[in-house]
């Protein structure tokens, strides 16, 4: 069995981002990606409000470590995406706390990250979410992380080889820079992507 994923990213004295693997589900049955949220504590529900200020419409993937929802920014009127992240429910509230704050850092230090190949942060904040018709009122203990981005149209990498095949070898080169070079800006700025 593989170890649960941490609560929130983790970093040693540089900020830092984790990504986890994310299971891709056919969301087009709502009892399998309901049951699958409810086993894993709580679902964000389409037209739920965020921070008074985020609606979701649209669920984009779910992991062991949380959501990623498409949103409206009720405030700016645009697409945004609203990545969740759940905490462990067996943290103490020290553990917690220093979970808590970490985020705050970590969030801090992305907002302030501006490159053309980098999705833009917007916001991020702490916020418990109880959905009731999934039976997890109040289940949540602590408040859940959730970080905001730009939304950006487009298509996963993996989708589009199946579709074209692999890429031209100038191509892959092109695409290496451009991620190389969002790398070295967030490096410059003392955030560390660990993957």
């Amino acid at each position: 069995a593989r170890p649960a994923p941490p609560a929130f990213p983790t970093g040693r004295g540089s900020s830092s981002v984790s990504t986890h693997l994310t299971l891709r589900l056919p969301l087009g049955d709502p009892f399998i990606t309901r049951q699958l949220c409810y086993n894993r504590g709580t679902m964000l529900g389409l037209g739920t409000l965020l921070r008074s200020r985020y609606r979701i419409d649209r669920m984009l993937e779910i992991s062991a470590s949380g959501g990623l929802y498409r949103a409206w920014d009720t405030q700016e009127a645009i697409a945004v995406v609203v990545r969740e992240l759940l905490p462990q429910p067996d943290l103490s509230p020290q553990a917690m706390s220093v979970l808590q704050q970490q985020f705050e850092r970590e969030a801090e230090a992305l907002l302030r990250l501006s490159h053309p190949h980098l999705v833009q942060v917007l916001d991020y904040f702490l916020e418990r979410v109880a959905e009731p018709e999934l039976g997890v009122a109040g289940a949540a203990t602590y408040p859940s992380a959730y970080i905001v981005t730009a939304y950006v149209e487009g298509e996963r990498l993996a989708d589009r080889i199946h579709r074209e095949g692999s890429p031209q070898e100038d191509r892959v080169v092109a695409w290496a820079g451009q991620i190389l070079g969002a790398l070295d800006h967030c490096h410059h700025n003392a955030v560390i992507h660990q993957d």
